[in-house]
């Protein structure tokens, strides 16, 4: 009987974070404002197209792509500075998403992975020479380790300014099961990556965490819906994008920067309007069962024709296509999937950058 009744629990635990996240879920992924942190607006925010930078470590002379030489982040401050962009702090991102914050005319999130300690050697008096505020997000198992940060220096960095956030405890794929992993089990190792690390970054730091930067940028619906109960105000994926006041708060995009980015394409970024794609089924985070996927969705940008949609995957993948269904005025997307994490990616064409992009996982 204890063998029957197990299973039962655990898929009872499911659905209730499934329901738990669609219920907070508004048309606009929009979330309920925080208490603490809500005041009074004559009117509403003014809309602001919002870039989301996401940096690694920073060196002199690095071996990895995901490392930025170090004069390539400086010039890249630089043009930040010369056209007139305010880094935002993930709080005052929060805040405007609330509805309860008035944002500056060019804003922008300035983000740091993986703790890295070139992000307080060399990153940080950078930012302070352009008096630039920004986000860090460590791993705890990292942290004080060899190459990483100590909570002193992300304490340090907290004092002056800066926000540190959460990027877990061991860096794991949260929405992938270890082998033999039961969903009970599956669900409580997510459960201590998103609530030990947070409470071990607070208790470092003595300030408080609210975002969340998902290890390699995946999310399913139940990541999501534990990152709410964990606490935390956001979270931030790699999805393609640029964010506004529509923004759904729980897979935030972000453009990562590498090596070889030229300043051309860093301006692109900071140039590119939102692609906003309503009413998507099925929901973006829903796990995938069969191989082939199709997507429907509403284009609600006025100036976006809906026909000129195209598909940007690496690799490019014969059977995905996307088209207008004049009938029901949808965006139909079709793919085949892989097992495990898959991005799907939605481009308009045109000389300013419009896309969109969303992670969905297809577990067997």
């Amino acid at each position: 009987m204890l063998r029957r009744v197990l299973p039962i629990v655990a898929l009872v635990s499911a659905i209730m974070l499934a329901l738990t996240l669609h219920a907070r879920r508004g048309r606009d992924g929009g979330a309920e404002p925080n208490p603490a942190t809500t005041t009074v607006l004559a009117s509403p925010p003014a809309h602001r197209t919002i870039p989301i930078l996401c940096y690694h470590s920073i060196i002199a002379n690095p071996s990895s792509s995901y490392s930025v030489p170090t004069a390539d982040f400086k010039a890249q401050m630089g043009v930040l500075a010369e056209e007139g962009y305010t880094p935002i702090t993930c709080t005052q991102l929060a805040d405007y998403l609330d509805g309860t914050l008035e944002l500056p005319e060019k804003p922008v999130v300035i983000t740091f992975d993986d703790g890295w300690v070139s992000n307080y050697e060399v990153a940080a008096p950078i930012l302070d020479q352009f008096g630039f505020k920004v986000t860090f997000f460590p791993m705890t198992g990292s942290v004080g380790t060899r190459n990483h940060m100590t909570y002193e220096q992300l304490a340090e960095l907290a004092d002056r300014g800066h926000e540190i956030g959460s990027h877990s405890i061991n860096h794991p794929n949260l929405p992938k099961p270890d082998p033999g992993e039961s969903l009970e089990a599956h669900q409580a190792r997510i459960r201590s990556e998103l609530v030990d690390s947070k409470q071990a970054i607070e208790q470092g730091t003595g300030k408080p965490v609210i975002a969340l930067a998902y290890p390699h940028g995946t999310y399913d619906e139940t990541v999501m819906a534990m990152a709410q109960d964990a606490g935390y105000r956001l979270a931030f994926s790699i999805d393609r994008g640029v964010a506004d006041e529509r923004a759904y708060r729980w897979r935030l995009p972000r453009d990562m920067v590498v090596k070889g980015n030229s300043l051309n394409t860093f301006r692109n970024w900071l140039h590119q309007e939102p692609l906003h794609i309503d009413d998507i089924s099925p929901l973006i985070g829903q796990v995938a069962r069969s191989a082939r996927i199709e997507y429907r969705g509403t284009l609600s940008d006025e100036t976006v024709d809906p026909a000129a949609l195209v598909l940007a995957e690496k690799p490019a993948r014969q059977s995905a296509d996307i088209r207008h269904d004049e009938a029901t005025g949808q965006v139909v997307i079709s793919t085949t999937l892989n097992e495990g994490a898959n991005n799907i990616r939605v481009q308009s064409p045109g000389e300013v950058l419009r896309e969109t992009s969303w992670v969905v996982f297809y577990r067997p």
